[in-house]
């Protein structure tokens, strides 16, 4: 193992096939190897401390829709809040235990959009940018569900006042600056 500033080098052997899909998705990013295997381990480990608290459930978009649309969504939309504290807070020790900062934005970005797909993420927090646009395909009552179950997590996470507003296919994060 060789040290230099910042990075260290480490050998590994894959099998070939592995190698030569590694060595296509670089290209296709346009991507060192390197840096595509560091952006995946990155990603994949930013997500550990949550496998042993959640067990990931897909389906298919129309029977989530149809989850949705059977569903009682005022009811729905009233455990929102609650649910998103409780989640914020487990997600929040979890990253605690690994001695990893979590921020309401890293939740919002990184789990449920990335790792979840609740939400395709348009815009980006920064000193210049301070919203987040949600976007989905599965209608108000998603939309209603995911503002009221975020206004949770941002009470758990957020150091900033937020405004969270939503239509039929996006919600949208607004961070009120103190000051």
């Amino acid at each position: 193992m060789h040290k230099s500033t910042g990075t260290v080098s480490k050998t590994f052997r894959f099998d070939a096939r592995l190698a030569n899909a590694l060595e296509k998705s670089a290209r296709r990013a346009e991507m060192t190897e390197t840096a595509l295997v560091t952006v995946i381990l990155r990603d994949r480990l930013s997500i550990d401390p949550l496998f042993p608290a959640f067990r990931e459930i897909t389906m298919s978009e129309g029977t989530f829709q149809s989850i949705l649309s059977g569903s009682d969504s005022k009811l729905l939309i009233q455990a929102a809040p609650t649910t998103g504290r409780k989640n914020a807070q487990l997600v929040r020790e979890l990253f605690d235990s690994y001695d990893i900062p979590l921020t309401f934005e890293d939740y919002v970005t990184v789990l449920l959009g990335r790792h979840s797909h609740w939400f395709y993420i348009e815009g980006s927090y920064s000193s210049t940018h301070q919203f987040l646009t949600l976007r989905h395909s599965f209608g108000a009552a998603w939309s209603n569900f995911a503002k009221a179950y975020l206004t949770g997590v941002s009470e758990v996470l957020s150091k900033d006042k937020v405004n969270i507003e939503s239509s039929e296919q996006y919600v949208r994060i607004a961070w009120l600056r103190a000051g």
